[in-house]
């Protein structure tokens, strides 16, 4: 699997780090997030790939992901706090937040994630936004490929499904 595809390695491991806390794997995950630190992956992107499992995973899931990643950044001379990243102030960030998701996904697919959808438009959604991005089939393929052990059959072929359908092969 890891030879699949052509991911930098800084890339397949920041979306095996998310793999790994949507999976639990808190064991791997903090052995990942050294190789991912040594491999040049930087703190203020590993904790947002934290901060961004929150809304998926639920926090019950993601606590200990966070306790582990202040471990492990602290462990590699990481001190924290980190500086500030937010780019929004209170009052501004659901518009702007908003107005993010509707370029990169789309409006029509946001608008049906709010409603209730399925897990499936969301993932349509997410693939949508990948390519508005700047990502392509092949890279997303790759994606996915990398992530099978890390996420499972059922989610892997939900992803495929949507990456046929949003991004058809040929």
């Amino acid at each position: 699997m890891l030879r699949h595809g052509d991911l930098e390695p800084r890339t397949r491991l920041m979306v095996q780090l998310a793999a790994l806390i949507g999976g639990q794997a808190l064991r791997e995950y903090r052995v990942m997030l050294g190789a991912a630190l040594t491999a040049g992956v930087t703190p203020v992107e590993v904790k947002e790939i934290v901060y961004q499992a929150v809304p998926y995973a639920g926090m019950g899931r993601v606590f200990d992901f966070l306790h582990a990643t202040n471990e492990v950044l602290t462990e590699h001379g990481v001190q924290l706090p980190l500086p500030g990243q937010s780019t929004t102030t209170p009052e501004t960030r659901f518009e702007k937040g908003l107005a993010v998701q509707k370029e990169i996904v789309g409006a029509e697919r946001v608008e049906a994630m709010y409603a209730g959808a399925p897990a499936d438009e969301q993932v349509k959604g997410h693939v949508a936004a990948n390519l508005n991005v700047g990502n392509d089939r092949a890279t997303l393929l790759a994606v996915i490929t990398q992530l099978l052990p890390f996420a499972g059959y059922p989610r892997t072929l939900n992803a495929l499904r949507a990456l046929d359908e949003i991004a058809p092969a040929g």
